[in-house]
């Protein structure tokens, strides 16, 4: 029976370190994205890890501001969380369409990843369906993937259920996300 105490230092409001953009992969151009999501340390994770890749990001964390944001910078690609508090991602999926059309890419980010769930997300205006957790080191063509080709889904997930780094499909084979 040893008991041990650790304590260490609490880092309350401590400033955000400013993150150096890179220039993104080689022969891809910068993207203007936009995540939408509610919790917190996700939404971090994918500003960091996309503002690393090059990338111009903007981020909320709720589904109305996600529309407003959406109509007033017309990002090339919208990253929307479905479970979001207020207004689901679907609801927010079929705004930004109504109001933007095909000018922007949306990517649902879901924990679900059934296909009637990634039905259900094409079905709401989303051009792919990203099972969570997304796997960042698959890079970043999912972001590249053409908007105007939203017949040919391809993206069913970067994890599957059981946790493994597999392609949902075989048409899923290296294409990536972050």
């Amino acid at each position: 029976g040893s008991i041990f105490t650790v304590r260490l230092p609490a880092m309350i409001d401590a400033p955000r370190p400013a993150v150096e953009p890179s220039s993104p992969p080689a022969g891809l151009p910068r993207k203007r994205i936009l995540v939408v999501e509610d919790n917190n340390d996700n939404r971090e994770m994918m500003r960091i890890l996309l503002e690393t890749s090059g990338h111009e990001v903007h981020d909320t964390g709720d589904g109305v501001s996600g529309v407003e944001l959406a109509v007033q910078l017309e990002p090339d690609t919208v990253l929307i969380d479905i479970g979001l508090p207020g207004i689901d991602g679907y609801e927010v999926a079929r705004q930004i369409r109504s109001k933007l059309r095909d000018r922007s890419r949306l990517i649902a980010l879901s924990g679900y990843g059934q296909q009637k769930d990634r039905e259900r997300a094409f079905d709401a205006g989303f051009d792919d369906h990203l099972l969570k957790p997304v796997d960042p080191t698959r890079g970043n063509r999912r972001l590249f993937y053409d908007v105007n080709n939203r017949g040919n889904k391809l993206a069913l997930g970067a994890f599957n259920n059981h946790g493994g780094n597999q392609p949902a499909s075989a048409a899923d084979a290296g294409n990536g996300f972050l």
